[in-house]
């Protein structure tokens, strides 16, 4: 959370962890025995007024520091009506806390999509191959089951007439030529089973990371929403703060119930 320096009228913000409620008590309280910034503000609205076109939180880090850094000085400058004094200072505090949750939440949220994406291209690969593998069995029972009723006709033929030994050279030759196939086939199949093997120890992990990444991926698309609708609030009520035309005061009671609801 960024504090006044009194020696140069800046403000330096850092944005490690959030604030706690007692923190941001304690700071808020003690707010009145800061001296307040006394400067020029119309280039601290401009910046706050181009930071609430957007409909969605920010997510640029300069912008949010920036957007931050100019509430701050609304917050401390006599300028400033204290009541809009303080929805400057409180949104600040807020955006604060925002950016530090939202990138959580962005990081969370882009892991989760990342993993089930990978889980799902490893289960259509391996889909692929068991389709293949099983394709090959069929051919290797099939070649397997001819091989057989050859041997047995070979038998047969030893104990026939010389005229039939050609017929029995060439099957020999059918014989030769399908073993070769079958060797081929049997190679092709332990190399798909290997791959098919190499794949279950992927996807197993991350199967058993399945229903976490869901509700991760879940969350952190309700989080956003969410952070999207608060954002939205306050934008509002800062576009009335930050209208030099305005005439009516925000309402203590909404500042306090809005800022009351989000902590």
């Amino acid at each position: 959370i960024g504090e006044p320096n009194v020696d140069d009228h800046t403000t330096t913000t850092t944005t490690t962890a959030p604030l706690t409620d007692e923190e941001l008590s304690k700071y808020f309280s003690t707010a009145d025995h800061i001296r307040i910034v006394s400067s020029p503000i119309s280039n601290d609205l401009e910046r706050v007024r181009e930071g609430l076109t957007g409909a969605e939180f920010p997510t640029d880090k300069a912008q949010v520091a920036s957007l931050r850094t100019s509430l701050f000085k609304l917050a401390f400058s006599v300028d400033i009506p204290q009541p809009k004094r303080e929805v400057f200072y409180w949104t600040a505090l807020l955006i604060n806390n925002f950016s530090y949750k939202y990138r959580i939440l962005k990081e969370s949220f882009d892991d989760a999509s990342l993993h089930l994406k990978r889980l799902g291209e490893l289960q259509e690969k391996k889909s692929k191959f068991q389709s293949s593998y099983l394709a090959l069995e069929t051919e290797r029972k099939s070649i397997l089951t001819r091989q057989k009723e050859i041997e047995d006709r070979t038998a047969s033929l030893n104990t026939q007439l010389e005229a039939i030994r050609q017929e029995m050279t060439n099957l020999k030759t059918e014989s030769t030529q399908l073993a070769s196939q079958l060797a081929t086939f049997s190679d092709q199949r332990l190399n798909l089973y290997a791959e098919a093997t190499s794949l279950d120890h992927d996807i197993v992990p991350l199967l058993s990371q399945k229903v976490g990444l869901e509700i991760d991926f879940k969350i952190g698309g309700e989080g956003l929403a969410e952070f999207n609708k608060t954002w939205d609030c306050l934008r509002q009520m800062l576009v009335q703060a930050t209208n030099p035309e305005a005439l009516v005061e925000p309402d203590p009671a909404v500042v306090g119930s809005t800022l009351n609801a989000e902590k």
